[in-house]
């Protein structure tokens, strides 16, 4: 059975996203002396130009916001940032729903961050089929 607050976050999605469990994710909080943090890894869960759901065991907060760096093959991507906007904790691993920055507003956009992110979710809508974020029913 799905956590109501992760379906909850499923239903407000923009548009369809992609699993991408093949790609590899971490990220430090930008916060003051961002560079003196270790990165955190996370698990990918699914992806599109506009945000992902990734999954880690450490806690972050919802409005924290984080530069990500991207690997996976032919993807090599690094300084996107992001906002938490959604936290759920389930089976001792927090999910994080996060929006990139850049689509937050237009002052936020800049082209090579929206060309690197969409590149990286053409990779991923190649490999497999979206997810429709109303009949998702994967825990």
């Amino acid at each position: 059975m799905q956590n109501p607050s992760v379906k909850r976050y499923l239903d407000r999605r923009i548009k369809s996203r992609h699993k991408a469990p093949s790609l590899r994710v971490h990220a430090v909080p930008l916060k003051l002396f961002p560079w003196f943090r270790r990165p955190t890894s996370f698990h990918c869960v699914d992806f599109n130009r506009y945000g992902m759901a990734i999954e880690s065991h450490q806690f972050f907060k919802k409005g924290e916001k984080l530069s990500f760096r991207f690997r996976g093959r032919y993807i090599h991507e690094n300084g996107i940032e992001g906002e938490i906007t959604s936290v759920a904790r389930s089976r001792g691993v927090y999910r994080y729903g996060v929006i990139f920055t850049y689509a937050i507003s237009p002052k936020h956009y800049r082209r090579e961050v929206d060309n690197a992110v969409s590149r990286i979710e053409g990779i991923f809508r190649q490999m497999n089929n979206p997810i429709d974020p109303a009949h998702d029913t994967a825990d």
